[in-house]
């Protein structure tokens, strides 16, 4: 992922933790693929006057560390995809991560 950091608090979301709309994606993607294991490596892009200044992030995530997780994005997708199919709009809220 390459991302660039407009303001400080983006950056603040990177600090110790993947974002959640990151976070859901890697997890999707754990879902359709059957992989046991992700490494995500984040660069973090920020601009300060003329200098361009980046940030490498690690992230090793095991399938095992978040199948509770992953049972629940598998059931919200669900709901959504019979929204779909059904040709009904799905709620504007999204379900707490």
């Amino acid at each position: 992922k390459t991302t660039n950091i407009l303001q400080s608090m983006q950056y603040e979301k990177w600090k110790d933790r993947i974002p959640d709309n990151y976070y859901i994606q890697v997890l999707h993607y754990l879902l359709v693929t059957g992989y046991q294991f992700v490494v995500l490596r984040a660069h973090l892009i920020s601009n300060w006057g003329q200098d361009k200044r980046t940030t490498a992030k690690h992230y090793f995530i095991e399938r095992s560390d978040v199948e509770n997780d992953l049972d629940m994005l598998l059931r919200e997708e669900q709901k959504f995809w019979q929204y779909v199919e059904s040709g009904r709009k799905p709620p504007l809220i999204l379900p707490e991560i």
